[in-house]
């Protein structure tokens, strides 16, 4: 049964520009604002189901871009501003207050490294702060769910005696966050490493493609944050297997 609605518009505007002085290298920028669907109180809220109103993010952005041969490499400053959305601590009530500010820098690069070897690997840092709170109770501190920093390295290879087979790994790292508005609790850093394989192959003029992969093979036992301010439990140990076909 519906109990509200929300009924509001926003003027979002979008600009970017971007500069090439030779062909290997760019230089970008970006003012992005956005309109966004508001937080739910989780099941664990004194105010749970409480739906709240749609809110504006808005993002800067400025970076380059360069590629090496087969590599393209990224680098990029940004800041992020966005309605401070948590579960209060003291109240147990999920609520907007104040400002969510995201400063970072993020690293990436992708491309063919070595013969039959794909690489995309990335990094970003992050001081996510809390701003304008009511009566700044809480301004300066972490924003919940906000890992400083995370990484991630992508490889495929394509085993050149065996046509068509290409093995694959990734590795996660993301660190220590906290969980509340106070700071007070913290989740633990993790990895994780995944490992899967494809192989294509023809039968009878129909392309096919079986892959298998396992995902968190060391079984680690971890819990991821959100930007929601909700913990859930990363994956264990798993294992899929598909077949597709390209008639």
């Amino acid at each position: 049964m519906q109990t509200s609605i929300t009924d509001k518009g926003k003027w979002t505007p979008v600009v970017a520009a971007t500069v090439q002085p030779t062909p290997w290298l760019t230089f970008y920028g970006n003012f992005i604002k956005a309109l966004e669907p508001g937080g739910i109180a989780g099941g664990t809220a004194a105010n749970a189901g409480e739906a709240f109103p749609p809110l504006t993010s808005e993002q800067v952005e400025g970076g380059a871009k360069a590629r090496f041969g087969g590599v393209l490499a990224t680098a990029a400053l940004f800041r992020i501003r966005k309605a401070n959305q948590y579960l209060d601590a003291r109240t147990n009530l999920y609520t907007q207050d104040g400002l969510q500010e995201n400063k970072g820098l993020e690293l990436s690069v992708a491309g063919t490294v070595l013969p039959h070897l794909n690489l995309i690997a990335g990094a970003t840092w992050i001081d996510a702060k809390q701003l304008r709170t009511a009566g700044g109770a809480f301004d300066g501190k972490k924003a919940p769910g906000v890992p400083k920093f995370t990484s991630v390295i992508n490889a495929d290879y394509d085993l050149p005696w065996i046509e068509g087979l290409t093995l694959s790994s990734s590795l996660f790292y993301t660190s220590r966050s906290t969980v509340d508005n106070l700071n007070t609790r913290e989740a633990d850093s993790w990895v994780r490493v995944d490992l899967g394989a494809s192989y294509r192959f023809k039968v009878s003029d129909v392309s096919f493609v079986a892959r298998a992969s396992v995902e968190n093979v060391a079984n680690k036992r971890y819990w991821v944050t959100s930007f929601s301010n909700l913990l859930s439990q990363g994956v264990p140990r798993s294992l899929a297997l598909s077949l597709s076909a390209d008639f």
